[in-house]
């Protein structure tokens, strides 16, 4: 089994493999009659989408499901910084 090189799941940290099942999370501005706002995109794996600034790798559900979490809370997909300072979570 390989993997592809220079990806990893934004939240724990897991390399991506030839046969994973993963995703892209970004956020996107979007612009309406209210004004501008941020949506949030969930897609499949594209690797050539994936090398795109923004966009954030996720191994599976358990992690896509962290950075909508984070996103709805924050605003951000980045990563809360612990006492160590290590935005990479581990699962729960």
């Amino acid at each position: 089994m390989s993997t592809f090189p220079g990806f990893e799941c934004s939240v724990c940290g897991a390399l991506k493999r030839d046969v994973n099942h993963w995703w892209l999370v970004s956020i996107v501005d979007v612009t309406s009659a209210a004004g501008l706002s941020s949506d949030l995109m969930i897609s499949q794996w594209q690797p050539d989408l994936a090398a795109h600034k923004g966009r954030r790798p996720a191994c599976g559900s358990n992690c896509a499901q962290k950075l909508v979490e984070r996103w709805l809370t924050s605003g951000t997909l980045d990563a809360p910084r612990g006492a160590a300072g290590n935005p990479v979570e581990a699962h729960k």
